[in-house]
């Protein structure tokens, strides 16, 4: 944007935001009879959007790429100015950094919303005086401008003992560190016009780059709409709509390999993709190549990496540690087993819990993971040495258990429909969420802000409809509800997936693979491919749009849109009850 002329009384071509010409010498309308409070038709466009805002917010545009003579052009034909006079000399004032004519520049300006709104102004435009003279090494301009402005200006006075401070500051970057200020320029001055329009009018003060903010608002909200990336459009564009391409979700079946002789009750990529692990009703763990098959790098006959044996009765979850370097497994037979991946040899047997461990989930840092089991315990183990370090008090059996991404977390559900929320420092319930009916699984977001909670009804459909529920953890409220599938008495898994987790995916009863755009709750696809109850879903990490299911059909299908690769893990059939 042209900033080329003094603070002279000559106007500076650095226009974006203004009044009709006909105006008084500060730049206000003049009341005249053609003069109105409300549009007609002439003054708006064949849909309703007035005239006049529009070619400012044109003008504004133009000039910030740099053509001003065609933005002075656009003014003249269109008689409207893109900037009142004394809008143009404040923000020029400012852009510049011309501070020695801030007071001059501010006597002509009357259009600030009300006296205690003028005086806020006031302070932040004296505060960003005050800040570049410290930097620039003028402190008794600086102390000057304290004293005779911005102590008379803010009632505040931790602000008014603070800013003294500063000025013992030595260096400029010391300013800046002290102040947590980044320094004088374009980025703290246009911060300074930013918070200026609180306390301006909007048909005053434009905001900045408005047409361009204004067109990204409108590319966000196509990207939204039409579930981009999965688009028929690679990229977005401002020359046409972004259109949704259900052909991009997941949905063929091209491998299938033989591994498990019972039902598959759960499954889990490693967290950088390269392997998929799965748990079987048969007391085995198989960790699969899933990679390397879906680049093609190995046959359906030596896709298995390791088949994990050792478990006397049905695995019921699996966690990958951090690294991946570990796998752990746990169940009905009431031991928790830690794997080696690259040799497949369990290295240590946690041996504690008196009932079925239903989940485990590691600490971010690795060295010690937590357990919950329907003894109603919670505990927390070391790696190295196989001890139990801690325990958390559950209300009763305990269904699922997670960590959220700081390690700071840990969310537990139970029997009595409740979920615990636990500070792992202090070991200690922080808060809690209670659910109507009960809960078979839960699943944290990647950021940690959302939980995924599937229900079950009764065991006659007709009585309930199951959900699943998108929980706030800062709120503590449901904010998102699914419906659709099928879930009575048995265990069913969903997840966040997809692109950014814009996708709730879920198995279900009929032996479907659900998925639902996350936003929205619009259920949008049902995949096919299982003979039976579908209990486990997972998406890589990696790669949110690989997925994978598990069924009582004695098949895991795994899916992707780019490759659109899949295979089939052997089983047997009957479900997890709850």
């Amino acid at each position: 944007m042209s900033q080329s002329s003094a603070m002279n009384g000559n106007d500076v071509n650095t226009t974006g935001n203004g009044m009709h010409p006909n105006g008084d010498k500060n730049g206000n309308v003049m009341d005249d009879a053609n003069s109105s409070d409300s549009l007609n038709d002439h003054d708006c466009t064949e849909r309703g959007l007035d005239r006049n805002q529009l070619v400012r917010i044109i003008v504004q545009a133009i000039d910030s790429l740099g053509y001003s003579d065609s933005a002075r052009t656009l003014e003249k034909e269109a008689s409207v100015e893109a900037m009142s006079l004394q809008m143009r000399r404040l923000r020029d004032c400012v852009l510049l950094g011309r501070w020695d004519q801030l007071e001059h520049v501010l006597s002509e300006v009357t259009v600030f919303k009300s006296e205690s709104d003028a005086r806020a102004a006031r302070f932040v435009l004296y505060e960003q005086k005050f800040l570049e003279l410290l930097e620039a090494g003028q402190t008794a301009q600086a102390l000057e401008c304290l004293r005779n402005d911005l102590t008379r200006l803010s009632r505040d006075p931790k602000l008014l003992h603070k800013l003294p401070l500063l000025c013992m500051c030595t260096t400029p970057d010391e300013v800046r560190k002290h102040a947590r200020w980044p320094g004088a320029g374009s980025e703290s001055r246009a911060l300074v016009l930013q918070k200026l329009q609180s306390y301006v009018p909007a048909s005053e003060l434009l905001q900045e780059n408005r047409l361009e903010n204004m067109l990204c608002q409108a590319i966000l909200y196509q990207k939204q709409i039409a579930m981009f990336p999965y688009t028929k459009q690679r990229e977005a564009s401002l020359l046409e709509d972004m259109v949704h391409c259900e052909d991009l979700l997941p949905r063929k079946i091209l491998h299938k390999l033989e591994g498990h002789s019972d039902e598959v009750w759960f499954v889990q990529f490693s967290h950088d993709g390269e392997y998929l692990s799965s748990a079987s009703k048969d007391g085995s763990a198989i960790i699969w190549k899933s990679r390397a098959l879906l680049a093609g790098e190995c046959e359906t006959s030596n896709a298995m990496l390791h088949k994990l044996e050792g478990h006397s009765r049905t695995i019921c979850f699996l966690s990958w540690s951090p690294t991946d370097k570990y796998l752990l497994s746990c169940g009905e037979d009431h031991t928790l087993r830690l794997w080696d991946v690259k040799s497949g040899r369990c290295i240590r047997v946690f041996d504690r819990h008196t009932g079925q461990i239903t989940a485990c989930a590691w600490m971010p840092h690795g060295r010690s993971f937590v357990s919950g089991a329907h003894d109603s315990t919670i505990y927390e183990w070391s790696v190295d040495s196989g001890e139990c370090i801690a325990s958390y008090a559950a209300t009763t059996r305990v269904n699922d258990v997670s960590i959220s991404k700081d390690g700071k977390l840990l969310i537990a559900t139970c029997s009595d429909n409740g979920i615990q929320i636990f500070d792992t420092t202090a070991r200690t319930q922080i808060a809690s969420m209670k659910e109507k009916v009960s809960i078979t699984s839960i699943f944290l977001s990647s950021d940690s802000e959302s939980l995924l909670v599937n229900t079950n009804s009764s065991e006659d459909p007709k009585m309930q409809e199951p959900e699943i529920h998108i929980w706030s953890m800062r709120d503590m409220e449901i904010r998102q509800k699914f419906k659709g599938f099928k879930q009575t008495k048995f265990v069913i898994r969903g997840c966040f997936g997809g692109h950014e987790q814009m996708l709730v995916l879920c198995g279900s009863e009929d032996h479907m693979v659900y998925i639902w755009e996350r936003k929205s709750g619009e259920l949008i696809a049902k995949l096919e491919g299982h003979q039976g109850t579908v209990n486990t879903v997972a998406c890589s990490e990696a790669d949110g749009n690989l997925i994978a299911s598990g069924s009582d059909d004695k098949t895991v299908i795994v899916g992707s849109n780019r490759c659109m690769a899949a295979f089939f893990i052997h089983s047997a059939s009957c479900s997890v009850c709850v």
